[in-house]
């Protein structure tokens, strides 16, 4: 599965994603999805860490808060 369609299809929720292969696009298979980060980091411990990318595939700023610089 492509990086950029587990990230769709997995929206608002941690997931680790196996690496496969780089080029020339992103491949590899989704490991597990949680809700929190802690419960992400146990699922990528158990799975072992080689080659896992774990990501959030959500809005970074939550919807109705905004930052000042």
């Amino acid at each position: 599965m492509k990086l950029v369609t587990a990230r769709r299809k997995f929206r608002n929720q941690w997931m680790a994603f196996r690496i496969q292969r780089k080029k020339p696009v992103v491949e590899g298979q989704v490991v597990g999805t949680a809700k929190t980060r802690d419960a992400i980091f146990d699922i990528a411990d158990k799975q072992g860490s080689a080659n896992v990318y774990i990501t959030f595939n959500g809005p970074v700023i939550p919807r109705g808060m905004g930052f000042f610089f």
